[in-house]
């Protein structure tokens, strides 16, 4: 169980509680496998992904433009 900022007992994993490491991490898996499989791996609610791709825009882009440029394209 994890608790949220405003103290709610949830069973996922909260935004708040993820480092920039980890949240990298997230968004490698979801650009290359999509949101569900991202959300059952990394155990988050369909609100903490929305909220991850959300603030993280440029950084998706980021992932995406170094994926291109790996394939060549």
């Amino acid at each position: 169980m994890y608790v949220t900022q405003r103290g709610t007992e949830t069973e996922t994993v909260p935004y708040a509680q993820l480092d920039q490491e980890k949240r990298v991490e997230i968004l490698e898996y979801y650009v290359a496998h999509g949101r569900q499989p991202a959300r059952r791996k990394y155990n988050l609610s369909n609100q903490t992904i929305g909220h991850l791709i959300y603030h993280h825009k440029d950084l998706i882009e980021q992932i995406e433009d170094r994926n291109f440029e790996r394939a060549g394209l």
